[in-house]
């Protein structure tokens, strides 16, 4: 099941308590203020006026059905739209009943049948209800969990299920890390020689941030030294409890590398999750942020980017790894391009143990290689380079 957007999830929070408020009225005008944002972001706005219009469509769907089987009783059913419309007489209300519907039938196939045609709008706006219901009254299936989500103490929760559907995203970044090209040589990982620990902290849909810091916090418990991190989002409710895990991680002297995310978007002047910051708005040392690029080294066509907000570009284009079944499939995304960065990470600290994470870090950007098409696109201004980080890395002490 979808976890849905982070707004979406904010929003369905807080509308039992704003559904009917008015702005003048409620005591915090800043969380009214968020839930106004969060529907707008979530596209509730949209969907709400669209119900208004299939509720109205329902009432002339049921007005004409009504009139049509006074005259056509049970033949009505398997009577097509045009023989309907030209069998029923004159009458101002039933064209009037037909206006909104002219969209609904220019769309259905020729020789639709009436009963065909209000079936499918029956079934499409008994889905609306029980979503606009759901809103309210479903709970998010993944409070199911039993911890508090507001709590970053409260980490016994969740299964070890790594094998489920929906695991393919994970399965493909693991194989760009450390693939062994068992069959397929020529798709070896970037460093099959690594070591993984699969941590699945992100469902189908936006992750939360909960389980985020809890997975991080685990991972450098349990000894990784580089973290890959293929998720991301706009929206955070809690992103001081992930910051506080990556601020542990540097502690402890742990490497994340986060996707830049896929929206094509300057995020330099847009907020995107997590940060990588710490409380004063300050790059923490052991975070890096990987945009995508393309196989001639341009930035690939999705990729988020940032002067500030990005690190360095890596391949994320065409990249071809394994996936479930002992199968392989290609794919293209930021979410591609962070384990190639995070295997060339993962190999500089394993052949330079000595090194630090914020060092590490350095290494890659500044080993960078230089590409005129990601000039002013991310700090470093180019795409992660092995050999060139490798050579780097031997100069140091």
């Amino acid at each position: 099941t979808s976890a849905g957007t982070e707004e979406y999830r904010e929003f369905k929070r807080l509308y039992p308590k704003y559904k009917n408020a008015d702005r003048e009225t409620v005591a915090d005008k800043d969380e009214y203020d968020y839930y106004i944002r969060m529907r707008q972001k979530a596209g509730i706005n949209g969907y709400m006026k669209m119900a208004a219009y299939t509720a109205l469509k329902d009432e002339c769907y049921a007005t004409i059905d009504s009139a049509a089987r006074a005259m056509f009783h049970e033949a009505l059913d398997t009577m097509t739209v045009s023989n309907l419309a030209s069998g029923l007489p004159d009458d101002e209300r039933l064209e009037a009943a037909f206006q909104p519907l002219l969209a609904d039938i220019m769309r259905a196939k020729k020789g639709v049948t009436w009963g065909d045609l209000y079936n499918t709008h029956k079934s499409g706006f008994s889905l609306m209800k029980k979503r606009l219901h759901g809103i309210e009254h479903d709970a998010d299936k993944r409070l199911l969990m039993g911890d508090d989500l507001k709590d970053p103490a409260d980490v016994y929760y969740g299964n070890p299920c790594l094998q489920a559907d929906g695991c393919e995203h994970g399965t493909f970044v693991a194989g760009v890390i450390a693939g062994q090209g068992i069959k397929d040589p020529s798709c070896k990982g970037v460093y099959p020689a690594a070591k993984l620990m699969i941590l699945r902290a992100a469902p189908d849909g936006d992750e939360y941030d909960k389980d985020v810091a809890t997975a991080i916090r685990y991972a450098v418990d349990n000894g990784a030294k580089v973290i890959n991190m293929s998720i991301g989002k706009m929206t955070s409710p809690d992103s001081a409890m992930v910051s506080d895990a990556v601020a542990y991680a540097l502690e402890h002297d742990v490497l994340l590398l986060q996707a830049a995310g896929n929206s094509h978007l300057n995020i330099d002047s847009i907020p995107y999750f997590p940060t990588g910051k710490d409380p004063e708005g300050v790059f923490y040392g052991n975070y890096i942020r990987v945009g995508a690029s393309d196989k001639g080294g341009n930035p690939a066509s999705m990729s988020n980017f940032g002067m500030r907000e990005v690190d360095l570009f890596a391949p994320g284009a065409g990249i071809r790894s394994n996936t479930v079944g002992n199968e392989y499939m290609e794919a293209d995304g930021t979410s591609v391009a962070a384990p190639v960065a995070s295997a060339v990470a993962a190999m500089v600290r394993a052949y330079f143990p000595g090194l630090k994470a914020s060092q590490v870090k350095e290494i890659l950007v500044k080993s960078a290689r230089p590409e005129a098409s990601l000039k002013g696109l991310c700090r470093s201004g180019g795409v992660v380079d092995a050999y060139e980080a490798v050579k780097l890395a031997s100069t140091y002490k």
